[in-house]
């Protein structure tokens, strides 16, 4: 029996290829880390655009619908063939109304403080265990001469990472101003988890 071949995300591809780590190996760590069930860049965006279609959608239904109170004919001509068209306008409205308010509450969870955070530590939690696969050492550290900057190759490949799987900083109201988030406190974190296994 053939083996099953592994299909390589190209976000888990651009990392491994970074790392110089089997692209296989990547992924296969990837699903266990659970990443794939986050949201990531590219799928926030998506949701954000069919937020923006709904809202347009709703937008030109109620510009639109009392159009059809002045044309009683067409209203007649429907009711004809046994279909209130009024009814099932004021309906759909409602329908777009819960479509729009749930999108928005899930866009506010999704650029919410809490929820970049948590994204940030499974990403270096995942790059810490690619690491460890390769037997390289997960060690957080600074530049001394410019704390922003990491210092260790794992710092580097956690900033790097961040990058690769667009972990933005909240909100994301403003899509001309987006900043990745800082690689330093998710390093850190997962640098301290791997020296006290414990911590896991």
């Amino acid at each position: 029996m053939e083996p099953v071949e592994t299909l390589v995300n190209s976000r888990v591809r651009r990392l491994a290829e970074y790392l110089e780590i089997d692209p296989k190996v990547a992924q296969e760590l990837y699903y266990e880390s659970g990443l794939d069930n986050s949201l990531d860049g590219l799928e926030h965006k998506a949701r954000k655009e069919e937020l923006e279609n709904l809202r347009s959608l709703r937008k030109a239904l109620a510009k639109h619908s009392p159009k059809f109170d002045l044309h009683d004919v067409i209203q007649t001509a429907f009711r004809v063939d046994g279909f209130n068209l009024k009814k099932t306008l004021t309906h759909l409205e409602e329908q777009l109304d819960l479509m729009v308010d749930f999108g928005e509450a899930k866009i506010r969870e999704e650029t919410s403080g809490t929820r970049a955070i948590k994204r940030a530590d499974e990403i270096a939690l995942y790059v810490a265990e690619l690491f460890k696969k390769k037997g390289d050492n997960v060690g957080y550290g600074r530049e001394p001469l410019d704390g922003k900057e990491p210092s260790t190759p794992f710092g580097r490949a956690v900033r790097e990472a961040l990058w690769i799987f667009e972990v933005y900083e909240p909100p994301l109201m403003n899509e001309n101003n987006l900043q990745i988030v800082h690689w330093r406190s998710p390093a850190s974190k997962a640098a301290k988890r791997y020296r006290n296994p414990k911590s896991k």
